[in-house]
């Protein structure tokens, strides 16, 4: 699931900064240019967790063989998985300035689906239907529609996205 989430580039600390990344920074600070505000802020909106931590938790996540990915997303709570998507989609909007307008609105139509709340529906709750498989099953064939096999591979589709 989570090979999509394998970051291939070192992290850069800077020792002024106690040795945090700032790439997070950055990224922030691109995302507000390239988007609205609201989606911007959207973008970035977290829970318990600061920035840091979760572009950390990502790069953690990243660094791990893929079974371990795997298993780290699975145990994560919902509002981790919501975190770890959304940190993957703003960083693939990112390293893909190319991407024409549609594929810009499947992506954000993404980060709007992965929720904390998305992740909360299990496969045998009533609403899985039609909170998750119909929702997802329609971004996937966007995203078939829109993007190379390649890039397709690196986005939310029924086949990478793996329910607790």
């Amino acid at each position: 699931m989570l090979c999509s989430i394998g970051l291939r580039t070192p992290r850069q600390r800077n020792p002024a900064n106690n040795g945090k990344p700032d790439a997070f920074q950055a990224l922030r600070q691109r995302a507000f240019a390239a988007f609205p505000e609201k989606d911007a802020t959207d973008i970035f909106a977290e829970g318990e967790k600061t920035e840091d931590d979760i572009l950390q938790m990502y790069y953690d996540i990243s660094a791990i063989p893929l079974t371990e990915r795997k298993a780290s997303f699975r145990n994560a709570s919902s509002n981790d998985k919501s975190n770890l998507w959304r940190t993957h989609l703003v960083l693939f909007l990112l390293k893909h300035p190319e991407l024409n307008e549609w594929q810009k609105e499947i992506i954000l139509a993404a980060m709007s689906l992965e929720t904390p709340e998305y992740f909360e529906v299990g496969p045998k709750s009533p609403l899985w239907k039609t909170k998750v498989r119909e929702p997802l099953r329609a971004l996937e064939e966007q995203i078939l529609a829109a993007f190379s096999v390649n890039d397709g591979r690196s986005l939310p589709t029924s086949r990478t996205i793996q329910k607790s």
